[in-house]
C-alpha cells in the first residue's frame, strides 16, 4: 500500500493485501451521521468504560463500520473473508515483518488502544 499521508489513522486491503481504500485521516467527518446513529444505541452509552473512547469520527471502528456500508470494495472483501484493516503501524509492521510472505497482521498496544477495538 501507497499511503498518501502522514497522518492515516486507517486503511483496508483485501486477502491478496491489495489495496482496497485511500488513507481514512482523523477525524474522518463522513462518518458524523453513523456517530449520531450509533450513540443512539441501547449501550452505546458503557463504550467509554470499555475502550475508554468516546464515540465519535477519531476511532478507527467507526471508519470501519462507515466504508462496510459505503465502499462496495471492503464490503467484498469483509464478506469473503479477505478484509485486513488497520492504523499505519499496522502496515508498517507488515511490511517490516514481511509483507505478503509473512503474513503478519499486528499492531502496538497504543494504537490498538485508539481503535476502541481493545477492551481495556
Amino acid at each position: 500500500m501507497q499511503c498518501d499521508c502522514l497522518v492515516c489513522t486507517a486503511y483496508a486491503r483485501s486477502g491478496s493485501r491489495q489495496r482496497l481504500t485511500t488513507c481514512d485521516l482523523r477525524p474522518d467527518t463522513r462518518t458524523k451521521g453513523l456517530v449520531r446513529e450509533l450513540k443512539e444505541r441501547k449501550g452505546a452509552d458503557e463504550l467509554l468504560h470499555m475502550c475508554g473512547l468516546p464515540l465519535s469520527t477519531y476511532p478507527s471502528s467507526v471508519k470501519l463500520r462507515w466504508l462496510l456500508d459505503h465502499d462496495d470494495n471492503v464490503r467484498k472483501a469483509y464478506d469473503e473473508n479477505r478484509l485486513s484493516f488497520g492504523t499505519i503501524d499496522t502496515w508498517i509492521l507488515y511490511n517490516l515483518n514481511g509483507g505478503k510472505e509473512a503474513g503478519v497482521h499486528v499492531t502496538d498496544t497504543t494504537n490498538a488502544s485508539r481503535t476502541m477495538f481493545m477492551n481495556l
